[in-house]
């Protein structure tokens, strides 16, 4: 069978591809040793290192100065070295967004988020990631801003791909299947959108034709699936913060039927834990790095109010999977941790 280069983790020197076949399966069978208990263990999740944005919106830069950046992903890194062996995790997960800097030109004005700069960025987080353990692999998902916020071109899935792995991907870690997809394709209607699109669609069916229905799940992916409801409106389709409505209860359908108990996110740079679809909970998480707030427009607060999002701390998620659930652990990259959401509140 023909290999494919997929999976990284980082040497002190160079990255070490691990082989997927070709039905996006990637072997993790070679780190199976780092898991005790298959029905308990660790993982690491982050989102939206944007290398550069912090720079560019929260220092008004020109997106060079990714200092800031850098120390973020370096503390996380040094926490998770700091974990004892049983509280390690078995993996990272990138959720996407790994710099600035667009892919390719779509006439942004200030020089951070033009293609010209993603090479820097892009090299400056591969640099800083390889301070955490180099046994631990590490995956990524794509985001918005590694796809293009306006047209997704072939050459931006192959440059992603050859740094990382392919879009697309699943792999068993305990006796939990684990899930990575993209999310542009529900928003950009340009030609190789519309081809990924289907692709997609093509290899969620088939992946979860593939498992046993039962088995508990985890799905990566970029934007949420919903940030606060599964029937919100305007956070989707006004402001693409999640996924279109049409295209979200046909995910959530499939999820819920097939043994998806958790879904990953980031892109929106403030947290939230909204209520949960059947067994399916969405868990949106905050930029390790730069920083956002929003208002929201609907009315889905606990009292039935509207919410304000933000002044969220940069964060990385320890994530304990047991066999029946996970548990979402918020580690602060000031050293603290604790539960989600803490900044969220009535408008």
């Amino acid at each position: 069978m023909l290999l494919k280069s997929a999976l990284f983790a980082f040497s002190s020197a160079r990255l070490i591809n691990i082989p997927t076949s070709e039905n996006n399966f990637i072997d993790f069978s070679e780190y199976e040793s780092f898991i005790e208990n298959k029905d308990d263990f660790n993982f690491a999740v982050f989102a939206d290192a944007q290398f550069g944005k912090y720079d560019k919106e929260d220092l008004d830069g020109d997106g060079t100065d990714v200092s800031y950046d850098i120390e973020r992903i370096e503390e996380m890194c040094r926490q998770i070295s700091a974990m004892p062996s049983s509280e390690r995790p078995a993996f990272i997960v990138n959720l996407g967004d790994i710099a600035h800097g667009l892919p390719h030109d779509e006439g942004a004005s200030n020089p951070g988020s033009n293609p010209e700069l993603r090479p820097f960025q892009v090299s400056e987080y591969m640099d800083a990631m390889r301070s955490c353990p180099k046994d631990i692999p590490q995956f990524a998902v794509s985001g918005n801003r590694d796809d293009g916020n306006e047209k997704y071109k072939a050459n931006d899935m192959l440059g992603f791909e050859k740094l990382f792995h392919e879009k697309n991907f699943w792999f068993k870690a305990g006796n939990r299947y684990f899930i990575g997809l993209e999310t542009q394709v529900y928003f950009l209607v340009n030609g190789f959108a519309q081809t990924r699109l289907r692709e997609q669609e093509h290899f969620i069916m088939n992946t979860l034709n593939l498992l046993p229905s039962d088995a508990p799940k985890t799905v990566f992916m970029h934007k949420a699936l919903y940030i606060e409801n599964p029937e919100e409106i305007e956070a989707s389709e006004l402001k693409e913060k999640s996924i279109p409505i049409a295209y979200r209860n046909q995910l959530l359908s499939q999820f819920s039927e097939n043994g998806v108990d958790s879904v990953f996110s980031g892109h929106t740079h403030f947290e939230n834990v909204p209520p949960a679809y059947g067994p399916v909970q969405q868990y949106v998480m905050t930029s390790i790095s730069s920083q956002n707030s929003w208002n929201s427009k609907e009315y889905w607060g606990p009292n039935g109010e509207r919410m304000a999002y933000g002044d969220c701390t940069p964060s990385f998620y320890m994530v304990n999977a047991k066999a029946e659930r996970v548990t979402v652990t918020a580690k602060r990259v000031d050293g603290k941790s604790g539960s989600i959401p803490v900044c969220k509140h009535p408008k």
